[in-house]
Order: C-alpha cells, then sequence, then structure tokens
C-alpha cells in the first residue's frame, strides 16, 4: 500500500513558501500598479454601493407594495361597490392610520361619483365627496381631527373635478388590471410619490369604478441624504424622462412653474452641476434602462476626475435609474501620495505574516482533526451530535457542510423509520380496538336490553334502582366503545348544533378529575351563546387535549383558563389566519401560566410525532387538535413566550341553526307492532333478547341463527313476512348477501341491518352499501322499536 502523507505537514511546509508569494505579488502590485487597478477598485466600491443603495430603497419602497396589495384587496372588496359611503371613508381612513407613507386613497365611479380620503397633515384628514342625485351634482368637503371627528364641513360647486378624466383612471381602465402611475407631485402635499390604481368590477362583469392609493416616496430622498459617500460624493434616483425622483437635498426636487403649478424637477433643473455632468456623460454612453446592468464609467468636471455608476432597479413597475459619482481623490489620493510608504509597510508587514502562517495552519489543521473525529463518530452510529466547524477557511467550511448534512439526512431517516413504526404500532392499536368495539357491542346489547326491560317491568323501587345502575355502567361501556370506534376510525362524525357553553361547564368535572390538584380551572362563559356545527364527541377531544397539554406545561402548578366569547372576523389581508373568512366566529382560549414555548418549538408544534416530551409522548395530541379543528372549517393560533405561559386560540364557525329540543327516546310501548320478523343472528344472547323484546312489542317472530337457517324458515313458512332483521357479520354469509337471495322470492320484504362494527367500516369494506338502513349495536328497546316502525312504515 502507497504510504499516505499527512496533510497537516503539507501545510506547514506550503505556508512559509505561500507566504513569501504573497509578498512578492504585494511588491510588484505596488511598483506596477495602475491606474486600472484603481479603476476596477473602484468599481467595486461603487458597485457596492449600489447594490447597498437599491436595496436599502427597495426596502424604503414596501409600503408601495402594501399599497398594491390594499389596492388590489379593494377591487374586491364589496365595499367599494356598496352605497354606504361612510363605511368606505371610515374603512380607507382606517388603512391611512395604519400605513403612515400612504397619502391619499380613492374611487371614483363610471358615473363620475367619487370619494377620497387624505391627509393635513399634523391636522388631521379631509375628505372629499362627489354625489350624483336625481342629475344633480354636489361636492362635499369634511375636515376632521387625527380621529376622524368632522370639525368643518363645507360644499364647492365651482369644483369640476371628474374622476374618470384622470390618468390613473384612465390607465387602469385601459389595462384592466392594478397598475402603477408615473412618479408626479401630489397636489395636496406636495411631495413626490407613485399612485397604484386598479378597476372594480361588479358581480355580473360590468365596469364600477377605479380605486387608487397615492404614496408618497420623500422618505427615499431622507435616506440619500444619510449615506456617506466619500467626502464629497452623491447619489440621486431618475425616471426614465430623466426626472429627479430622490435627491439628498429634498428643497432642489420640485420646480414651481408660472400658473403656481408643481412638478418634479428633472436632472437639468438642479443646481448640482457635477450631477448633471455625470447624466450627459451617460447620455454620451448611449445606455438604455432596460439593459438590466450597472454602467460605471469615468469622467471629467473642472479639471477633475470622478467616478459615476448608474445602475437601473430591475423592476418593471419601477423604471428607475440610481446614479452615484464620487471625486477620485476622495478615496485613492491619499493611496497614490503614498505607494513608496505603503511598500515599506508590506515588506515589514510581510516578516510578520511568515510567523502569522503558522497559526493558520493551525487554524486549518484543527477543524479537519475534528472532522475525522465526526466521521468516526458517525461511522460507530452515533447521529445526535451536530458537527459544529466554523472557520475562515470556505473549503473547510463547505467539507464540513457536506458533511454535517449527510449526518443530518441519516438521522432524519432514522427518525423517518422510528416515525413509522410508530406509526403502524398506532394502526394495529386501530385495527384492535375496532375488533374488540364489535366484540364489546355484541356483549353490552344484551346487558343493556335486559337491564332496559327489567326497569319497566319491576314496582320495587329498591331493586329497580340497582337494576338502573347496571343500566348506567352499562350505558358507560356503550360510550367507551364509541370512544374505541372513534380511535380506530371507524366511526362517522355526527355535526350537530352546539352550545359550547354547556360542552365546557358539562366538561368542567371531568377536567377537575383529570387535571391534577395543583392546577386551578377557570372558567369563562360567553355571553353570547356560542353555537356551533360539530361532532361533540371532537370538541370534547380538542379541549382534553390542550388542557392536558397545559397541564403539562405546568409542572409546578398554575392556573388553566377556559374561555368562551364570540367574535367578528375581517377579511383583510395581510393577517395570520388560514382557514377564516370574514363573519362570525367562536373563540375558544385556553390558556396556562406554565413555562412557555421558544419560536422555534412553537412552530413545529403541530406536526405529526413532534413531541418535547422525550420517550413520554408520540407527537399526536396537538396535531389530532389541528385536524380536528381544520375538519370543523376552522383554524387555530398560539401565543407562546418563554417564561411566561401560552395560548391556544380555537376559532370555530358560528352557526345559526337552532339547538334540537331535548327530548327523551320513547320506549317499545308506543312503538308497537303485529307484523312478522325473520330475525338472524348468530349470537346467541343478542338473538334471544331481540325475540324477547319484538314479542313485547306484539310482532310475530321467526327465529334463525344464521343465514342458511334463515333461509330454510322462510321456504316452510307460508305467511306474509314482512320484514328480515339480519346481523352483518354472520358465519356461513353475510346479511346483505341473505337479503339479496330472500328477496328474489319475496319482493315487498323490507330489511334492518345491526352489527357491533360502525356502518362506515362496513361500507369500506364493500358489506353494506352506504345509506343502508342499519341499528348500532347496543341499542335500547326504544331505539330498536323506532328504528323498525321507520322501516316498516317507508314507502
Amino acid at each position: 500500500m502507497k504510504k499516505k502523507i499527512s496533510i497537516r505537514f503539507i501545510l506547514i511546509l506550503g505556508m512559509p513558501g505561500l507566504v513569501m508569494g504573497i509578498i512578492s505579488f504585494i511588491i510588484l502590485s505596488t511598483y506596477f500598479s495602475s491606474k486600472q487597478v484603481f479603476t476596477e477598485h473602484a468599481r467595486e466600491i461603487m458597485g457596492n454601493i449600489s447594490s447597498y443603495t437599491i436595496d436599502k430603497s427597495r426596502s424604503h419602497l414596501y409600503p408601495a407594495r402594501d399599497a398594491a396589495l390594499l389596492t388590489s384587496g379593494l377591487a374586491v372588496n364589496k365595499i367599494v361597490t356598496s352605497s354606504r359611503k361612510n363605511e368606505m371613508e371610515h374603512y380607507f381612513f382606517e388603512q391611512l392610520m395604519v400605513n403612515s407613507q400612504f397619502s391619499n386613497i380613492y374611487y371614483g365611479t363610471v358615473e363620475g361619483e367619487f370619494v377620497m380620503v387624505s391627509r393635513r397633515g399634523e391636522e388631521g384628514f379631509m375628505t372629499k365627496n362627489i354625489s350624483l342625485t336625481d342629475g344633480e351634482r354636489s361636492v362635499v368637503f369634511r375636515e376632521t381631527d387625527l380621529f376622524f371627528r368632522e370639525t368643518r364641513q363645507y360644499s364647492d360647486d365651482q369644483d369640476t373635478y371628474d374622476p374618470r378624466k384622470r390618468p390613473w383612471f384612465i390607465q387602469a381602465i385601459e389595462a384592466r388590471s392594478l397598475i402603477w402611475t408615473d412618479p408626479y407631485v401630489f397636489f395636496t402635499s406636495r411631495n413626490p410619490g407613485i399612485t397604484t390604481a386598479s378597476p372594480v368590477y361588479n358581480d355580473n362583469g360590468s365596469l364600477h369604478g377605479v380605486v387608487g392609493v397615492d404614496i408618497e416616496i420623500s422618505e427615499l430622498s431622507d435616506f440619500l441624504a444619510s449615506l456617506s459617500i466619500g467626502k464629497n460624493g452623491k447619489a440621486f434616483i431618475l425616471d426614465n424622462t430623466g426626472k429627479v425622483l430622490a435627491y439628498p437635498e429634498k428643497s432642489q426636487l420640485t420646480v414651481n412653474t408660472d400658473d403656481d403649478a408643481v412638478h418634479l424637477a428633472t436632472i437639468g433643473e438642479l443646481e448640482d452641476e457635477v450631477s448633471k455632468a455625470a447624466y450627459e456623460a451617460l447620455q454620451s454612453k448611449e445606455y438604455e434602462l432596460d439593459e438590466k446592468s450597472e454602467l460605471f464609467f469615468t469622467f471629467n468636471y473642472e479639471n477633475q476626475v470622478f467616478h459615476a455608476m448608474f445602475a437601473p432597479f430591475k423592476a418593471s413597475y419601477w423604471p428607475w435609474l440610481l446614479g452615484i459619482y464620487i471625486p477620485e481623490d476622495d478615496y485613492i489620493g491619499a493611496l497614490k501620495k503614498n505607494r513608496t510608504s505603503s511598500l515599506i509597510i508590506s515588506l515589514s508587514l510581510g516578516l510578520v505574516t511568515i510567523l502569522i502562517g503558522f497559526f493558520i495552519t493551525r487554524s486549518i489543521v484543527q477543524p479537519l482533526i475534528r472532522l475525522q473525529g465526526a466521521a468516526k463518530s458517525v461511522g460507530s452510529g452515533n447521529l445526535k451530535s451536530p458537527l459544529n466547524i466554523e472557520t475562515s477557511y470556505r473549503e473547510v467550511d463547505e467539507t464540513a457542510r457536506v458533511f454535517e448534512l449527510m449526518r443530518i439526512e441519516l438521522e432524519e431517516k432514522s427518525r423517518i423509520e422510528e416515525q413509522l413504526q410508530q406509526t403502524q404500532k398506532v394502526e394495529s392499536i386501530g385495527r384492535l380496538a375496532g375488533g374488540v368495539a364489535h366484540d364489546l357491542n355484541n356483549l353490552l346489547t344484551p346487558i343493556l336490553g335486559y337491564s332496559e326491560m327489567l326497569m319497566n317491568k319491576m314496582e320495587n323501587e329498591a331493586l329497580k334502582r340497582q337494576v338502573q345502575q347496571i343500566f348506567k355502567a352499562g350505558g358507560k361501556a356503550r360510550d367507551l366503545v364509541q370512544q374505541l370506534l372513534a380511535f380506530s376510525r371507524k366511526q362517522e362524525l355526527e355535526y350537530k348544533p352546539l352550545d359550547l357553553n354547556k360542552v365546557v361547564t358539562g366538561f368542567q368535572k371531568l377536567l377537575k378529575r383529570t387535571i391534577r390538584e395543583d392546577i386551578s380551572i377557570e372558567i369563562v362563559e360567553s355571553e353570547k351563546t356560542p353555537i356551533v356545527m360539530a361532532d361533540p364527541g371532537q370538541i370534547e377531544q380538542v379541549i382534553l387535549n390542550l388542557c392536558v397539554n397545559a397541564q403539562d406545561a405546568m409542572p409546578a402548578g398554575g392556573v388553566l383558563t377556559v374561555e368562551l366569547t364570540v367574535v367578528e372576523m375581517e377579511n383583510s389581508s395581510g393577517r395570520k389566519y388560514n382557514n377564516i373568512e370574514k363573519g362570525s366566529y367562536v373563540l375558544l382560549a385556553i390558556s396556562d401560566t406554565g413555562q412557555g414555548m421558544a419560536p422555534e418549538i412553537k412552530d413545529k408544534i403541530f406536526e405529526p410525532f413532534f413531541s418535547t416530551k422525550g420517550e413520554f409522548g408520540i407527537g399526536l395530541g396537538l396535531a389530532t387538535v389541528y385536524g380536528i379543528v381544520n375538519q370543523h372549517n376552522g383554524d387555530i393560533l398560539v401565543y407562546s413566550e418563554p417564561g411566561r405561559g401560552s395560548t391556544f386560540k380555537v376559532y370555530l364557525p358560528l352557526s345559526s341553526e337552532n339547538l334540537p329540543a331535548e327530548k327523551k327516546e320513547a320506549d317499545g310501548e308506543n312503538r308497537r307492532g303485529s307484523e312478522t320478523v325473520l330475525v338472524a343472528e348468530d349470537n346467541r344472547q343478542v338473538k334471544e333478547l331481540t325475540e324477547t323484546i319484538l314479542r313485547d312489542l306484539g310482532y310475530n317472530v321467526l327465529s334463525s341463527a344464521n343465514g342458511t337457517e334463515a333461509i330454510n324458515v322462510l321456504s316452510t313458512y307460508k305467511g306474509k313476512v314482512d320484514i328480515l332483521l339480519t346481523d352483518v357479520i354472520m358465519p356461513d354469509m353475510n346479511g346483505r348477501e341473505l337479503y339479496e337471495k330472500i328477496s328474489r322470492s319475496r319482493k315487498n320484504l323490507k330489511v334492518l341491518y345491526m352489527s357491533g362494527y360502525a356502518d362506515k367500516a362496513m361500507a369500506q369494506q364493500n358489506i353494506l352499501e352506504m345509506g343502508s338502513l342499519f341499528i348500532q349495536k347496543p341499542f335500547s328497546m326504544g331505539s330498536l322499536a323506532k328504528k323498525l316502525r321507520e322501516v316498516i312504515e317507508m314507502d
């Protein structure tokens, strides 16, 4: 095997040579530097200034994007097409309060009506309302204070303003979409700005009007004034016609005309002669704004050399140009005067650099040694320790980064395998739960049925109370079975109107038994009845999961608050909600005074299998809550900070449905009959109970223990059989197959299926069709009597 050489020795030996090469390069560069070197240096400096200035200028133009979003939102907002102008004015005022750079918001219709809200400096706001009533035109102005309270109102019959003749109105209609106007000086504030406008259409597609938002861009000038570009350098922003949009000295931005109008100054109207010379030099280069790249050049003015750069904003809606110039002596004058001194200093520093080289070598070798150790650790199966190697060397960092990505990928693969195993466990438990639920239902059917019959027949009150306890225990067991079916996803959700006040107060006893005694539970009910369309069991699951999660966040005790209220949500842009539209919602807020969460934890809490409880949690509780809330067309938000507790806010749509009247289930005496019923049930206890109930109700009963026996009974019975009451799952054939065979010879025979499985589960397995007449075991005497009459009396 070829002998390997350690990289550390190569680095140690090569470093002195590298340092000496650097020293030689410095000496040669210092002696043979030329104007081209200085020019490239100037290009790099100005390129950095240009990129920085454009990026910062764009950040100052973000309100313009907000204005575009607001304009687009208003274009589809019914408020501008309604006749409620007061609401429109108040909405425009609220937007001006939120967005300080918005100057005016207005809306003009195709008939010439106009509504505008604009700023009046620090005094407040002004509204302008042009109305047309029976062909009569009225123009009303209102002045308000900063809180939009009217301070003055007056009319102006001489006002001839027509929004339909304005450029923003015409351009928006022609474009049939959102448009940006060219920059101009606003009449009210005398500051430069731009306008976004968008057409608004009626529901039938006809044009209703145009909405517009004015945005001031004077902050760009303030930003340019804050820049330090050498000692005497400047920056300015132009549009494609040579108008100055931003300049460090804002007083030069606007020019007054003889007719008292104001317009943006052109580059030729500035007092700064150097800026004019730079722009003239640019025009001689035949530079086009759409070339999307910066242009660097040198020009002379009054025997002084200047470096200039012009760069486009690279945005179709902002066809603007950034110009920068710096006197050459500002940044390289001293360098040219001190070349000899620089050479001596370079030689001196070169000797010191040799010593530093050894330390540099050490800084390179040590990360490589750590990388080698990390590779051995991963090879031994340790994937948990991150590789935190940061150096000043790109190659070393890149190698460490790639290795860390490999480690993360292996760790993620291992985590996914663990999740898959956990998911398979959950699925296995779900299948087991479904099977156990079926068997329990068969056992609970005779327990509930016979106890109900005994209660109905007993006259001894003491014995009757004892049987009632049996019946109640069976009912709790039945509810547990329903939870098992829900866990195994074998049961459909049952949506109905719910009063969440009653749900929460009714759930309070369970919470007190579930939550530790060192945690105080506070319930705050909604003043307005909070009715939602929801599945009761699922909503209780949401409350329980969130409360248990809050308990885990308070290991030393605290206060758990469950609060209900009805809120109105506005459908505005930029909000945090995912599934919420404008309307009324019930807000269920569950808060704790626990440890709180860091942002990186809060961002992941709804991810399946994410848990902060280590091996004690599987990470499904909050994921289940998130899924249930979304199934109910709601949304959930989390507010939390470390050490300040957490609040989970669940928004559910407020329902206009009336709460169902509470009514008792009718007993068998009110659902009697005399028809003939063929019973097919393979469970002896369930069969005997069913037959007893039917005979007590007055029915003629034919008994069979399976499908084959049922067919034999019918072959010997010559009378009329009205209905088949059959179990779905039986040994020789299922209930559906039995009915299909019998119904061939008895055309008018009706059927009612019964099973310990849910109808959804059997429909998924193609045993029953969805919508089949079905009764779930265990059933009460009254529910069987009622269901049987419903089927018999169906047309």
